[in-house]
């Protein structure tokens, strides 16, 4: 696929957006298998891998499969979250599922408002998106086993 034409770019959306319906779909399986606490620090670390790699010169084929990967692991994270916080029963399912969702879209417009400070910072650029989307993974796993912790006690 070459990345200049026309329409390009909406395809490799439309390419992670496949892959967020597939990693909805598989996430919610390894949920079900082996609960959200051990499918979250996986998907994070998958995550984490795929979002340096849409920031490398793979060529056109390895953007669209970090793209597809990107998706995948993003949306795969969703069910296994929804199936913690199921399992913790902490009030109305309906009410902590809605809960968790308005908390994942800040964190969208988070990483949005990082990503655009990275790129705007001097010295900042592509390579800093690689850091700055590192860090927002790393520290979403941090909180994840902080709380798996603090749950065990």
């Amino acid at each position: 696929m070459d990345l200049l034409l026309p329409g390009a770019a909406g395809m490799v959306l439309a390419l992670m957006g496949i892959g967020g319906v597939l990693g909805t779909w598989c996430g919610g399986i390894a949920a079900d298998r082996w609960g959200g606490r051990q499918v979250v620090p996986g998907v994070a670390l998958a995550l984490a891998a795929a979002l340096v790699a849409v920031t490398v010169d793979l060529g056109a084929a390895g953007l669209v499969a970090a793209a597809v990967a990107w998706g995948a692991a993003g949306w795969a994270c969703i069910p296994a979250q929804q199936h913690r916080l199921a399992a913790l029963a902490v009030g109305p399912a309906p009410v902590v599922f809605a809960l968790n969702g308005t908390a994942v879209h800040l964190g969208f417009a988070a990483g949005a408002l990082l990503g655009g400070l990275a790129l705007g910072a001097p010295g900042g650029g592509v390579g800093a998106l690689r850091l700055v989307a590192a860090a927002c993974c790393g520290a979403g796993l941090l909180l994840h086993l902080v709380l798996i912790r603090r749950e065990r006690s």
